[in-house]
Parts: structure tokens; C-alpha cells; sequence
């Protein structure tokens, strides 16, 4: 299949089936983003246990330790939360593997973390209003490069068919790949 000879193996891999495409996008296909999300995580991690070592010493030391506890938990906490989360999108980003199988019937994901399915969609060819190219999620470089991704619009949802191509020529050519079909 000439239309497998380039493409990036570490991001995408495509595969003919029976009358389609498979595509196989392969858990660790983006770790510099994944890095990114967790960077930052721990950057908002990181004052957390700070203060939460001060906060431990001022509770005892009395009223006006319990307000100062208070009035500062009101921005620990949710600091602490957004770390927790960037820290588990990061985890989650690095182990998220995405199948997509598009046939004339129709266009089937499937999404695993870890290998355990997470999410599985399936839409038919005819209820797909248009199958799209567009930039992927901002937090992905910080270079000034994009990725981008290929999404098949229906009713009012989008599904993701395509992600982390490193090339809108590349996200092209996968979506005139998956529009045949």
C-alpha cells in the first residue's frame, strides 16, 4: 500500500482490511506533550507542598493560624487539584492508543489506556455530514508547530479519527484515505 510507505510508524500505522483502512495509533506517540502536561502539573504540585508544610505549623498556633489556614486553603486546594489533573492527563496522554477501522458501512474507534478498552464509537457512512481536518489540541508544542487531527462530523457530535499528525498534508492524506472508503 503506497499510502503506508512515509507515514511516521512511531504516530500513525495504517493497515488494509476488507473493502477499508485500519489505523493504529500507538500508545507513546507524543511523549513531549505528555511531558509538557506533567511539567506543569508539578509545577502547581510543587508550591502546594510547600505551603502545606507551612500550613501544618500554623494550625497550632491558634485563631489567628486557623484563619491564615483557611484563607490560604482556599487557593492550595484547587492548586493541588489542578496539578493532580495535569498529572493524570499527562499519564494518560503517554498511554492512550486510539483504533479507528473505516469501511464503506462505516467509521468504528476505539479507544484503550493501557491496552483496556476506554471508549468505542461507531457511526455509519451515511449519517457522517463530513469528515474534517483540523489543528490539534494547543498544549501539544509549544514550538509554533501544530499536529493535527481528522474529525468526522455527525448529528451535533464529532469523533476523532485521526490524531497527532505531524503535517496538515499528512492529516490530508489520511482523511482522503478514510473519506474514500
Amino acid at each position: 500500500m503506497d499510502f503506508c510507505a512515509d507515514l511516521p510508524r512511531n504516530r500513525i500505522r495504517a493497515t488494509a482490511i476488507a473493502g477499508g483502512v485500519r489505523l493504529y495509533f500507538p500508545p507513546w506517540r507524543a511523549p513531549r506533550a505528555a511531558l509538557r502536561l506533567a511539567a506543569f502539573g508539578l509545577a502547581c504540585l510543587a508550591p502546594v507542598a510547600f505551603l502545606g508544610t507551612s500550613l501544618i505549623a500554623l494550625a497550632h498556633s491558634g485563631a489567628l493560624g486557623i484563619i491564615i489556614v483557611w484563607l490560604l486553603g482556599i487557593f492550595v486546594v484547587p492548586m493541588a487539584a489542578f496539578g493532580v489533573l495535569f498529572v493524570l492527563i499527562a499519564i494518560y496522554h503517554l498511554g492512550n492508543s486510539l483504533t479507528v477501522e473505516a469501511t464503506p458501512a462505516g467509521i468504528a474507534t476505539v479507544r484503550r489506556w493501557g491496552g483496556m478498552r476506554v471508549r468505542r464509537h461507531a457511526v455509519a457512512r451515511a449519517a457522517i455530514d463530513s469528515i474534517d481536518v483540523e489543528p490539534g489540541p494547543r498544549y501539544a508544542n509549544f514550538r509554533g508547530d501544530t499536529d493535527f487531527r481528522v474529525v468526522a462530523r455527525h448529528a451535533a457530535a464529532r469523533l476523532v479519527v485521526a490524531e497527532n499528525l505531524t503535517s496538515e498534508a499528512l492529516a490530508q492524506r489520511v482523511r482522503d484515505w478514510i473519506a474514500c472508503r
